[in-house]
């Protein structure tokens, strides 16, 4: 399949899908060594390069939209229709 979270480690040369193979992957923001991923229904992260990934805990956030992150503790998610959510905690809540 052609969708997923791919990584390029040779400046694009080459690209490798990460384990996060969700094709539903609609936006991807970047802190520090901390990837935030964000599909319809869950935000995930990943603090190996994508190598693993970890859902972010559930919360009713309605259908997400948008994923960005200012430092690993900050962070906004936009959703269709529900508005947008800013977390302090690194999405804890």
């Amino acid at each position: 399949p052609y969708y997923g979270i791919f990584v390029s480690s040779d400046q694009g040369q080459t690209w490798n899908r990460t384990v996060l193979d969700s094709k539903d992957a609609i936006s991807i923001t970047l802190a520090g060594n901390r990837i935030f991923v964000a599909s319809p229904d869950t935000l995930f992260y990943s603090d190996d390069i994508g190598n693993s990934w970890h859902p972010m805990p559930p919360v009713s956030l309605g259908e997400n939209d948008c994923i960005f992150a200012i430092d690993s503790l900050h962070i906004l998610t936009g959703t269709f229709g529900d508005g947008i959510y800013y977390s302090t905690n690194s999405g804890l809540s």
